[in-house]
């Protein structure tokens, strides 16, 4: 072999060498690109759970809203970003209109009132030896009642109440125990506070006749204070969803803008190989025909000259792209560390408030709201496992003589004593509800109506075995109760129904008793 030969062989050995050198540079900078690939894919990740979590702690605010967040929850589960995008843009408008829409369709009416927290307080006011007119203004309102909340009938009857007594001498016994009644389902409605039990207090042992119109104005004063920490929270809840709505937003657009990055890097990656490929095969041509040594040089490097500047500019470009990513990710990262702190708080203040809701705030026994989740899912798993369960009524017996004689005070402390003595005689796979004034529930899930029987039998002995002492004077208390259990084709109301008279047949038969009711 000559030493033309010679070079030419090691210039193509070179030629290969070059080339797979640099096909290792080019696979290191793929690999690099699929390893900030990885570590996006697991921020994605993370911002996909942040956004389904924000979506279920918001749920609930307003009915339009729960459709757009439930396709949230889905798009972003299956990936489909183009219509997560239109989801949080939706989303977006939506919450800039809801303040306006507050009366639409969409949101629904207004719910109706709960007839057992205002019939008493209707037939007390009965009491009051109406005239015409007043009766007529009794009848108005309650053809409206169905169409009120809680707080606006609350509001309504205290100026209807207010009216009545304006019109003429009226029973003061009876003015005073529509008072009584009214901080009471203000109270049962929202919960105790200290300006309640205070004007409570003051109708039981000093209530003026001549003066009623004061304690009006303060229970009137109470249920706006309510009304207004209500609207004050309603705020509070929009305009965290229409900040956590702007973020999502603002991460939408870095989701797009490193989408697009990712794509253009793929490009270059692509005609950089397409660059390379080219100018090595221009190379191996020019050894395989050119026999000129100077002509042969000059050829190869023209080509490596191509190929330098093309892995250079690919280079600066990849470089300018992690920059970016880099920015994108600090940016990802401080704005799902804010929602994630958002929603952390947002679940607690939930939580909270449900608990709040789920429990009677006198007695500690659950609410009635608690009552009736419950009392669903246990008819939920009769109808799918075919579960059987028990469902008590039960009352405190002449209850109302107990806040005549001894006041409403004492008719709280019998609540208390009451609830807590059902509390720890139960089982722990019980429940025990207060779902009226005197009023308890007890589901007994699991328990036919034999085995319930000797059970709420035993409870409500326990009860009336135990009175309490106010004032020095002693206060008896006791217990009558209905029970029945579920049986085909029951419904919340039939079970309940069925309870209710039982009950009434205990209460006929003497109270301070139980009467057992099958189908």
């Amino acid at each position: 072999m000559d030493s033309s030969s010679c070079r030419l062989t090691a210039t193509a050995k070179r030629t290969v060498n070059i080339k797979k050198d640099w096909k290792d540079k080019y696979f290191d900078s793929l690999q690099k690109l699929e390893d900030e690939q990885q570590s996006w894919g697991e921020l994605e990740a993370l911002l996909r759970k942040v956004i389904s979590r924000l979506a279920i702690t918001s749920k609930g605010i307003d009915k339009r809203l729960d459709r757009v967040l439930s396709a949230i929850q889905k798009h972003s589960r299956q990936q489909k970003n183009e219509a997560l995008q239109a989801d949080l843009e939706e989303l977006s408008s939506l919450v800039a209109r809801i303040e306006d829409d507050d009366s639409s369709a969409d949101r629904g009416s207004a719910e109706p009132a709960e007839h057992q927290v205002h019939q008493h307080l209707l037939d007390l006011i009965d009491r009051l030896r109406l005239d015409l007119s007043g009766r007529s203004q009794l009848e108005t309102f309650k053809s409206r009642l169905h169409t009120l909340d809680d707080d606006r009938c609350i509001e309504e009857f205290a100026g209807l109440v207010n009216d009545l007594l304006q019109q003429g001498p009226v029973d003061q016994e009876a003015v005073r125990e529509v008072l009584i009644t009214l901080v009471e389902k203000i109270a049962f409605t929202h919960g105790e506070s200290d300006h309640l039990n205070s004007i409570k207090r003051r109708l039981d042992d000093q209530f003026v006749g001549d003066n009623w119109q004061a304690y009006l104005d303060e229970i009137i004063a109470e249920v706006r204070v309510i009304i207004d920490g209500i609207n004050d929270e309603k705020i509070e809840l929009e305009t965290l969803v229409v900040d956590v709505t702007r973020q999502l937003n603002e991460i939408s657009g870095v989701l797009s803008d490193e989408h697009s990055d990712n794509l253009q890097g793929r490009e270059e990656a692509r005609n950089l190989q397409s660059l390379m490929d080219e100018s090595v095969s221009r190379i191996q041509t020019s050894v395989a025909t050119t026999t000129d040594i100077d002509q042969l040089k000059s050829r190869i490097n023209e080509n490596l000259v191509t190929i330098r500047s093309g892995i250079g500019d690919f280079i600066a470009s990849d470089e300018e792209r992690f920059r970016k990513f880099e920015q994108r990710n600090a940016t990802l990262t401080r704005q799902i560390k804010q929602l994630e702190q958002e929603s952390s708080n947002l679940k607690l203040r939930l939580s909270e408030d449900r608990k709040k809701l789920m429990f009677d705030t006198l007695t500690g026994a659950r609410s009635r709201l608690s009552y009736e989740e419950l009392l669903e899912q246990e008819l939920y798993r009769w109808s799918r496992y075919r579960e059987e369960f028990s469902f008590a009524l039960l009352d405190i017996d002449h209850f109302k003589q107990i806040n005549d004689r001894f006041g409403h005070s004492a008719g709280d402390k019998a609540l208390q004593i009451v609830a807590r003595l059902m509390s720890r005689n139960i089982r722990k796979t019980d429940f025990l509800f207060r779902i009226g004034g005197e009023e308890f529930v007890l589901l007994l899930p699991k328990t036919n109506l034999e085995g319930a029987e000797p059970l709420v039998e035993k409870l409500r002995r326990t009860v009336g075995s135990t009175g309490f002492h106010y004032k020095q004077r002693k206060v008896e208390i006791s217990l009558s109760g209905g029970v029945t259990a579920i049986t085909e084709g029951d419904t919340a109301e039939s079970i309940y129904e069925r309870a209710d008279q039982a009950l009434y047949q205990a209460k006929n038969g003497g109270r301070n008793r139980l009467v057992s009711r099958a189908a």
